[in-house]
């Protein structure tokens, strides 16, 4: 092996020490997840990796309960996604998960610096910084998670390439806090592609079997968030308010599922109107249908998250005769292209500042290479169930950068060497060669 492979799993096996009550504790998770898996030669029940927060307590933060100016920041956010998700493809079926996208963006932030920094605190908190988006996002999730009649599960990880990066110890510890994430050291093999589609598979419930196909050679680093939602409706329907009807979708009329209800509550805005029908556990669905003649990717374009916020504020009591066709479908959403423009450099691999994540072996910047989403959702008269996986996916370049002086050096004659602690650059071994 050879030696800088063997300092660089040593430090993976060791680098949470400040963390860990001891190094080295590892967990192999097995669970059986809820639904078959797919066609797959080296699919195991079993994540390989190794777990490095196993028994790790966060420690303890204050809360931060979502105030007005969290709320305009996430519906802005929000709507700017998925508006330019929606222009994207005009003619598919389309779930965005903000609040996914929003956890997974926000763990990668907290290792970004400078003007790479400043755009993602623009992005996703407007006018709050990283550290007041943490903990408002902590309460927030914690509080969704704890409500009664419901289920909601949100769950983070980070991964990392085990031969090539040594992850900040304080990003890593501010992420235990704020996301109580799982941190991974792996070779980013296919193996490790296997361990993360089983991860994401076991915190959704089966509803997101396979995210990943592949790694880039150059991805160091993955930043992973899930949420799943199984709620049910308050007033579940009857057989007698199911009837078939027909809906009239942009490939022409097919027969559906119409699901009747009388609700209370009625919504309106310029250019549409809706009404809400409420889930047990303090959620509820609201509609927005535009009206006669508004062209659907016109009425999304023109939306905003004040426009949003306002619609869902703006509530009439009144007899609403609603039906809703039962559905289910599964969405994929590639982010890139609609977050470059909102955060230009933190894509750029020269000039996005990383350096809090931590640094790259061979001292190459790293970057945001892509980010996805894929989301599931089925409603009938039950209720619905829905799950939502976001990948930040870090990549660096790989070799020498351009523009540098090159030397030649040969080791032919009597050397020193020192084997050196990556974290403090403290030498644990030194040593002399005098003769081989």
């Amino acid at each position: 092996m050879k030696l800088q492979k063997l300092i660089s799993l040593l430090l993976s096996l060791c680098l949470l020490v400040p963390i860990l009550a001891g190094c080295g504790q590892t967990e192999d998770i097995t669970t059986t997840t809820s639904k078959e898996q797919p066609d797959d030669p080296i699919r195991s029940e079993v994540i390989s990796a190794t777990n490095l927060m196993a028994g790790v307590k966060s420690q303890a933060i204050l809360d931060r309960e979502p105030d007005d100016a969290f709320k305009a920041a996430y519906n802005d956010f929000a709507i700017k996604l998925f508006t330019a998700s929606a222009a994207q493809d005009r003619e598919n079926n389309l779930l965005f998960s903000p609040l996914s996208a929003m956890i997974a963006l926000a763990m990668t932030q907290n290792g970004a610096q400078g003007n790479t920094r400043a755009q993602l605190e623009a992005l996703l908190g407007n006018t709050l910084s990283a550290r007041e988006l943490n903990a408002t996002l902590h309460t927030w999730t914690n509080s969704l998670t704890a409500r009664k009649s419901v289920t909601l599960n949100t769950a983070n990880s980070i991964w990392f390439k085990e031969d090539r990066l040594i992850p900040n110890q304080e990003f890593l510890q501010t992420t235990a806090n704020h996301y109580d994430a799982q941190i991974y050291a792996a070779p980013f093999d296919e193996q490790t592609v296997n361990d993360v589609n089983l991860w994401i598979d076991q915190q959704t419930e089966g509803l997101i079997p396979k995210m990943l196909e592949e790694l880039d050679p150059l991805t160091v680093m993955l930043l992973i968030n899930t949420l799943y939602l199984d709620a049910q409706w308050s007033d579940p329907y009857r057989d007698t308010q199911l009837q078939d009807g027909t809906f009239h979708g942009v490939e022409g009329d097919k027969t559906a599922e119409m699901m009747y209800s009388v609700e209370s509550f009625y919504l309106s805005m310029e250019g549409a109107q809706g009404f809400r029908k409420q889930y047990e556990g303090g959620f509820y669905f609201a509609a927005m249908l535009p009206d006669e003649g508004v062209e659907m990717d016109e009425f999304v374009a023109s939306l905003t998250g004040e426009k949003l916020t306002a619609f869902l504020a703006n509530k009439t009591r009144a007899d609403v005769h609603a039906k809703i066709p039962a559905f289910s479908y599964d969405c994929d959403l590639p982010l890139k292209d609609v977050l470059k423009p909102l955060i230009p450099d933190a894509f750029d691999e020269k000039i996005a500042d990383f350096s809090g994540l931590g640094k790259t072996m061979d001292d190459n910047n790293i970057y945001i290479a892509d980010v996805k989403q894929k989301t599931a959702i089925t409603l009938d008269k039950n209720g619905t169930t829905a799950s939502a996986a976001t990948v930040v996916e870090m990549a660096a370049p790989e070799g020498i950068p351009d523009e540098l002086p090159v030397y030649h050096i040969t080791l032919d004659r009597p050397f020193v060497y020192v084997i050196v602690d990556a974290y403090t650059d403290l030498p644990i071994f030194i040593g002399v060669v005098e003769q081989v």
